[in-house]
């Protein structure tokens, strides 16, 4: 049976919000885009794209809406799934290459294609096709350097330079990049030397990979969010669990949204 256009309409909406935001919309945020006056009307939609099987929904969570490969291929793209090759999961299944990428020691006018060895089994970059300028496809992102304590990443850092990457590189779009040290992810491919890209934003789901601050440096780290409980976890055994007091210095700076890394 084909979705109606109201029910495209929510799949895209879906769709555009995570591409965006790094996170589902709230039932609240879905009924105000569409102006629903109640749950209702945003609740029966939603029942019928998880009929089809195209969205799914983990109950007791404002943000617990996920937008399943069915409900990709409908929109026109196909989905990757994270594997053990460096190629880490954004939100809600969206995944892009945490592979090498050949940034000419990322100092050239334009990072553009090179995805060195960076496995792919979809179409993850092309879930949905634009018409946008040659412009809009490139984003000027700055190298985060040293982060000022009690600042938020952006408004407190030094900024070493600025890199010119293509958009379709990363979903959601990034808004900096920040310099791997040390070794505590490379389970997850995240080496030490890696520039990874991050989506500002102070909400994180559990199972993302989060930039966050903690006792004023700045880590990258697995959230684990249960029970009202929070650990960041690195993705190597030789390294501990960080259990961060919300009381002290402590933020979701960003989410992970994939890496550039240096040719060898």
């Amino acid at each position: 049976m084909k979705l109606t256009a109201r029910q495209q309409q929510v799949l895209q909406y879906l769709h555009q919000h995570i591409q965006t935001h790094g996170l589902p919309p709230t039932l609240h945020e879905l009924m105000a885009a569409f102006g629903w006056s109640s749950p209702a009307g945003a609740a029966k939609h939603l029942q019928a794209l998880a009929a089809r099987g195209l969205i799914g929904h983990s109950a007791g969570k404002a943000r617990g809406i996920r937008l399943l490969p069915a409900g990709l291929e409908v929109l026109g793209g196909g989905v990757t799934l994270p594997g053990k090759t460096g190629i880490v999961a954004t939100a809600m299944g969206a995944v892009h290459s945490a592979g090498a990428i050949d940034a000419a020691g990322f100092a050239g006018s334009s990072v553009r294609a090179g995805l060195a060895g960076a496995s792919s089994t979809g179409n993850s970059a092309g879930l949905l096709e634009r018409s946008v300028s040659l412009l809009d496809d490139v984003l000027n992102l700055p190298l985060v350097g040293r982060v000022a304590a009690g600042q938020p990443i952006l408004a407190g850092a030094r900024i070493e330079r600025h890199l010119q990457v293509d958009r379709w590189l990363f979903r959601p779009p990034p808004d900096f990049l920040l310099r791997v040290q040390g070794d505590s992810m490379i389970d997850d491919g995240i080496l030490d030397g890696d520039l990874v890209a991050g989506k500002a934003t102070p909400e994180a789901l559990h199972g993302q990979t989060v930039i966050a601050r903690v006792d004023g440096g700045i880590t990258i780290k697995r959230l684990w969010h249960r029970d009202g409980q929070l650990r960041l976890l690195p993705r190597n055994v030789r390294h501990r669990p960080i259990v961060p007091d919300p009381v002290e210095d402590f933020a979701i700076e960003g989410i992970y949204c994939g890496l550039l890394r240096r040719p060898d």
